[in-house]
């Protein structure tokens, strides 16, 4: 089979035989409120977290976000049968896929989980007091650095964002 898993059902019909399988491969569907839904895309970093502790933790990405709100979904509506959820709010379904697969964690499993929404790479996060501006009416963020004369200096700076933007969600469930 190109499909690892589990052989779920055989099926025979007449000459043939017919073997169902379910994937071994488990994904988070994440509910995501419309205002959070308009920050996620594809391929942002999640982190999801089983049991509320950190050692229960996977990395994945997002890989799918819903344009139809999940009223109707066969997932959500277990969700609301097992936490109390406002069923008012339009919330989105947005797949996670896990770069672990969840072989320990069976399907139906709640759990929490983070998407980082706003990241740069290859940057270093200072505190905001750290930042100057050497002039009056200057634009330009700069930084005390040490050179390599051992002297301090002012080296300028570019603020990519001001605080962490990450959007988290208190219940996922996963399939």
């Amino acid at each position: 089979s190109p499909v690892d898993g589990v052989v779920k059902e055989i099926v025979l019909e007449g000459d043939s035989i017919t073997f169902k399988i379910q994937s071994l491969e488990k994904k988070v569907v994440a509910y995501v409120a419309y205002k959070n839904w308009q920050e996620i895309q594809t391929g942002q970093k999640a982190t999801i977290i089983f049991d509320g502790k950190d050692e229960f933790r996977v990395e994945g990405h997002v890989l799918e976000k819903q344009q139809i709100p999940a009223s109707n979904s066969l997932a959500f509506n277990e969700l609301i049968k097992k936490k109390e959820i406002n069923r008012d709010e339009t919330v989105y379904e947005v797949s996670i896929e896990p770069t672990d697969l969840l072989l320990e964690k069976p399907i139906g499993t709640l759990t929490t989980a983070k998407i980082t929404t706003v990241e740069a790479n290859d940057s270093f996060q200072v505190k905001d007091h750290w930042l100057v501006q050497y002039k009056e009416g200057n634009t330009e963020d700069l930084i005390y650095a040490v050179g390599d004369d051992g002297k301090t200096k002012l080296e300028p700076v570019e603020v990519v964002f001001k605080h962490k933007a990450e959007i988290k969600q208190a219940e996922f469930m996963y399939e």
